[in-house]
């Protein structure tokens, strides 16, 4: 059996390279952008969304949906069929079932549609060999599934594609790495 393994580059968001130092929202487009998922968004805490948003120009987006950990939310499957952005406000590290979680995405998301999410990343720099690592992992994961699980840009990366997505991006930004994945 053959196996490919990829390099995923996870690029360093600095408001430095954001516009050769400008805001991430041109003052100028303020007016485009005032809709009410940003408006909540913001109030829930998303800043580094919007900055993603803004670096990756999907701010003046229309079809936003959040996924809060703080509401339920109950969806048509028609609406959820357009392309649209998806949110998700809760890290995948805290999530209790995310293979459950994608699966139900990925059943439910027509071609084209966006989700967008972010994870603390445990990094490479790690004092412990990598199997230590991972036996660590596993035994925090069955002991304590509130404990926030350790996830590394790679293993996200498979797991999101593993569903029927295509991860376009990685930023680091602030000690979590922000992903957006597009439907195929």
């Amino acid at each position: 059996m053959y196996t490919k393994t990829i390099k995923r580059e996870v690029r360093i968001f600095s408001e430095k390279n954001t516009n050769a130092g400008k805001s991430v929202v041109p003052k100028e487009n303020i007016e485009e952008i005032n809709c009410q998922a940003i408006d909540n968004l913001i109030a829930e805490g998303g800043s580094n969304f919007i900055r993603y948003l803004g670096w990756l120009n999907m701010l003046n987006q229309k079809n936003i949906l959040l996924l809060s950990p703080k509401h339920h939310y109950f969806f048509d499957q028609t609406e959820l069929e357009t392309p649209t952005i998806l949110i998700l406000l809760k890290r995948l590290n805290q999530m209790e079932n995310l293979n459950g979680f994608l699966d139900g995405i990925s059943k439910t998301v027509g071609p084209g549609t966006s989700l967008m999410g972010h994870f603390f990343a445990s990094g490479s720099k790690t004092d412990k060999p990598e199997v230590l690592s991972s036996i660590y992992n596993k035994l925090i994961d069955i002991l304590d599934p509130g404990i926030l699980k350790r996830f590394d840009s790679e293993s996200v990366a498979d797991l999101i594609e593993s569903y029927g997505f295509e991860v376009t991006d990685l930023t680091m930004i602030k000690n979590s790495v922000y992903f957006l994945a597009v439907k195929k």
